[in-house]
């Protein structure tokens, strides 16, 4: 949809898929399974350093002060293989511990066959930088599984380069990985913006004399700056009858303007004013007022209803995610072309919002690359979550879940990358009505 000021529409889903990382626990196989797990990630980091940076034991008169991710998640499965063994079960909240060691021990094995592994990557692992070694890793990994020639490069002391080098025949295409800080949400800081939001969107309905849903979506914390742009916007599309989702994806806020939502009243509501209803959940504020009214027969339904809420999703802002992509564009040396990928921090993000996150976020790099003087130096950029777990179904329609990275692609139209070179597990752009598959 167009106009809404400057707000642009979202015409399609984009190119998009999953990259899953079974945690391969089978029912019958689930104690076998964990001891597989376990040996690699022992024989990759050594029993006395896994329990000494876990926290559970002094390593040379010291207690680590630094617990690593690694090492808390092997304690946390050699406790659950405990429990199976002794005939208990696997609680659903400590799958992210088995997720993350399968990931690791899955993708050492193919790494480590990648020249420069040694020096570049795997020297890391055991220290504070592992969340940016394990990504750079597992991109390492993932051309490597798809047969590309790719290579991890070495510091070279005249400043920052890229993290991988893919070489397709003559061509070099550089890889460059980043990773978004973990996501840490603060409840409280827009509650009075968006509560202002909320209550300026429902007194714009009473003056437009409307009776719709409207809803705005906010990325991260709301700019009390932008509340002033999202009322003027929908003031344009309920003035033009006009409905829809609209968004302003760099700045990862949108709204949506819809009839209303059809609801069933009991039998014998009363008749009278309907008072705002409030209601507050840590980042969900939704507001409503009419009147119930009794139609010809006696039923209850609610005259002149208006509805207005401001949704907000637990994420990094969208100016946050950009920037981390400006930034990568010197690590490509000119010339070249090359691919950046971001590790987009989605632990807070509930699973139905993921899907509109990750496409604000793929429309947000997509007008960064596009906005003068441009990038073609990026070829392409790749988002990337945190592994999530997904449903899948299992054999008798059991559901289970897996871990897997949602990834989704930005072309750069700007940028070039040599024929032949092929990112992995992409999928060709899905159609406006269809649904992109991984």
């Amino acid at each position: 949809m167009e106009g809404a000021g400057d707000f642009g529409g979202v015409h399609e889903v984009g190119e998009h898929w999953a990259q899953g990382v079974p945690y391969r626990v089978a029912m019958s196989r689930e104690a076998e399974s964990l001891r597989q797990i376990l040996a690699a990630i022992e024989r990759e980091c050594g029993t006395d350093w896994l329990v000494w940076r876990s926290g559970h034991r002094e390593h040379g008169g010291q207690r680590s002060q630094k617990p690593h991710p690694v090492a808390v998640a092997w304690w946390r499965v050699k406790e659950l293989l405990a429990q199976l063994e002794a005939g208990g079960s696997l609680p659903a909240q400590d799958l992210g511990s088995i997720a993350l060691l399968d990931e690791v021990g899955t993708d050492l094995a193919v790494a480590q066959k990648i020249p420069n592994f040694a020096r570049a990557v795997r020297p890391r692992l055991k220290t504070g930088e592992f969340e940016k070694a394990q990504f750079e890793m597992h991109v390492g990994a993932l051309y490597q599984r798809n047969g590309q020639p790719v290579e991890f490069l070495l510091p070279t002391g005249k400043g920052r380069r890229a993290d991988l080098k893919v070489t397709v025949g003559q061509d070099g295409v550089f890889i460059e990985c980043t990773r978004k800080d973990a996501y840490q949400p603060d409840r409280d800081v827009d509650s009075e913006p968006r509560k202002a939001l909320g209550e300026s969107m429902l007194a714009l309905q009473r003056e437009l004399t409307s009776s719709l849903e409207v809803i705005a979506v906010v990325l991260g914390s709301l700019d009390a700056r932008a509340s002033a742009d999202i009322l003027a916007a929908i003031r344009e599309v309920i003035d033009t009858g006009r409905r829809g989702m609209w968004v302003r994806a760099a700045e990862g806020i949108g709204f949506i303007v819809r009839e209303l939502t059809p609801v069933s009243l009991p039998p014998g509501a009363g008749v009278g004013p309907v008072l705002p209803a409030v209601i507050m959940s840590p980042k969900r504020l939704a507001f409503s007022e009419g009147t119930y009214s009794l139609d010809e027969r006696g039923q209850p339904y609610i005259a002149g209803e208006k509805r207005v809420s401001v949704y907000a999703v637990d994420s990094h802002r969208m100016s946050s995610v950009t920037d981390s992509v400006r930034r990568k564009r010197g690590q490509i040396p000119k010339g070249s072309g090359g691919v950046v990928y971001v590790n987009l921090d989605v632990s807070h993000v509930l699973e139905q919002d993921l899907g509109l996150y990750m496409q604000m976020a793929q429309g947000a790099v997509r007008s960064a690359l596009t906005t003068p003087p441009g990038n073609p130096q990026i070829g392409a950029v790749v988002l990337m979550t945190t592994p999530i777990l997904v449903p899948v179904g299992r054999e008798g329609g059991e559901e289970a879940r897996v871990s897997a990275r949602t990834c989704y692609l930005v072309r750069n139209p700007h940028g070039t990358l040599p024929d032949g070179f092929t990112i992995p597990e992409a999928v060709p752009p899905a159609a406006p009505d269809d649904k992109a598959s991984g």
